[in-house]
């Protein structure tokens, strides 16, 4: 008990200062400043300064893997920082320290578990150390902190000295213009309460991690009985219900062919954008409800017969030909309404139902489990949401958008300059091919020019004004500008 607590002593100096260092260094990149390339860096510190304090915490294989992406993320955040990258960098963290309590990997439930419990009990780790830190002074294992108490004798002389200081400015007017040099406004913004809170909070965050003292989920180990639905289903009214559900979906998927990929001519009243956006995301949720169903019956074999095994393969076919249909919507309504973030992040996750669909049926023909299926969808969502984090989609949705838009091609929907002007710098160069190119709207090219002037400005100001607001992305975007205008032109 007295190692336990001497180790535990010892730590806390190191980790305080550590800790004070982190929120001292978070204050100086972020408070009341512009996210830029600091995120990176800050990101950089923080996993530098975890692998040193928690030893061993790189000596899985599963570890040195999480670590080099997130060594990558860094990277990213100094690129350009966005919610993605950040959002998968903690949770990169949080994962480092639960596999440095772990032996190694678990399934995707234990997983969650053990990210409840680091949020629930982690947060709260400063509370625990400041009780234990009590119940050792009493223990008389540190100084008596009573020597605080005699702090208050001060308090009457400190107090009387700033009213004499306070009467002196008046009485000399040598002092009075010394403390008018002083800039009151800084002290007065180092005291604000705002950043009292901010270092509050990173203060808590920070000790979670340089303390984490939560304790993991138990795994499961597997060899439970599966559950038994017999009051719900029986291997005919599977089989049944598989027949019913195959013939729905195949005159919805008639419907589909005949109108959007022979593109007949829809009735009376409905137009082709309706249709198109009309089934786009009900159709999602068709496709996800008939993975859970598949979950539950074909959980247990002693539900799966060989027609039922037919037709649920032949189900999952026409639910991965009704997500193409999804997908295939999803572009047609693209291309008459344009592009933005929510439609290209429904084309991703149409991608990822798909491709779940086409692993249930791996997971049925190789017999394997509810979970391994759960576990390969979880890792292909943080694949494709990783691998997110390195694409400029601000370029690609800017791109699209000027290209397809009513005044360059007569056809299809006016370029919304206001969603243009959201996009931000990653929009000017869009912009200024728009200028050139929007034949059939010469007013609209001037807006779009005084909109990519004014964008080149605010960039230009905000990487002179604070150094912080830096980023590779924005000064390679600041040189190409320089470049083009001083070169051949925009294309």
């Amino acid at each position: 008990m007295r190692a336990d607590a001497y180790r535990f002593l010892r730590s806390i100096p190191v980790k305080l200062s550590a800790g004070a260092s982190l929120v001292a260094l978070a204050d100086v990149f972020f408070y009341n400043h512009p996210l830029g390339w600091a995120a990176g860096i800050y990101g950089a510190a923080l996993l530098g300064t975890l692998a040193l304090l928690h030893g061993g915490l790189l000596r899985q294989m599963t570890s040195q893997i999480i670590t080099a992406m997130l060594i990558a993320l860094c990277a990213a955040l100094i690129n350009a920082p966005q919610l993605l990258p950040l959002s998968l960098f903690a949770a990169g963290i949080v994962a480092l320290l639960i596999l440095h309590k772990r032996a190694g990997a678990q399934d995707a439930g234990t997983w969650i578990r053990d990210f409840m419990r680091f949020m629930f009990h982690g947060l709260m780790q400063w509370e625990e150390d400041a009780s234990r830190m009590r119940r050792l002074r009493w223990k008389k294992k540190l100084p008596d902190l009573r020597v605080l108490a005699r702090l208050c004798y001060m308090l009457v002389p400190v107090a009387l000295a700033i009213v004499f200081a306070l009467l002196f400015t008046q009485a000399n007017p040598v002092i009075a213009r010394i403390v008018d040099e002083i800039d009151w406004d800084f002290i007065e913004e180092i005291l604000s309460p705002w950043r009292g809170a901010f270092w509050l909070c990173a203060a808590v965050v920070i000790w979670a991690l340089l303390r984490p003292r939560f304790h993991t989920a138990a795994a499961k180990t597997g060899t439970g009985t599966p559950r038994d639905l017999s009051r719900w289903f029986s291997p005919a009214s599977i089989a049944l219900s598989l027949i019913l559900f195959n013939a729905m979906f195949a005159g919805e998927n008639a419907l589909d062919i005949a109108f959007l990929w022979s593109a007949q001519a829809l009735p009376k009243g409905v137009s082709y954008a309706s249709y198109a956006h009309a089934g786009a995301y009900p159709l999602i949720v068709t496709a996800l409800l008939a993975g859970v169903y598949i979950l539950i019956t074909f959980g247990d074999r002693r539900y799966q017969t060989r027609l039922s095994v037919a037709l649920v393969y032949f189900w999952i076919a026409q639910n991965i030909f009704l997500v193409a249909s999804a997908i295939d919507r999803n572009f047609h309504y693209i291309e008459v309404y344009s592009l933005t973030y929510w439609r290209l992040s429904a084309m991703i996750w149409m991608g990822l139902v798909a491709g779940g669909l086409a692993l249930t049926v791996i997971k049925i023909a190789a017999g394997r489990g509810n979970m391994w299926l759960i576990n390969t969808n979880l890792l292909a969502a943080i694949a494709t949401l990783y691998g997110c984090c390195f694409v400029d989609f601000d370029r690609i949705i800017a791109d699209y958008n000027v290209r397809h838009a009513r005044e360059v091609t007569g056809i299809g929907t006016d370029l919304d300059l206001d969603y243009m002007r959201e996009l931000g710098p990653e929009a000017i160069p869009a912009l200024r091919w728009f200028q050139d190119h929007a034949r059939f709207n010469p007013a609209k090219a001037l807006q779009a020019e005084d909109l990519a002037d004014a964008e080149e400005t605010s960039l230009a100001l905000i990487l002179r004004s604070d150094w912080r607001a830096w980023t590779m992305r924005s000064q390679a975007r600041l040189e190409d500008i320089q470049t083009r205008r001083t070169g051949s032109g925009w294309p």
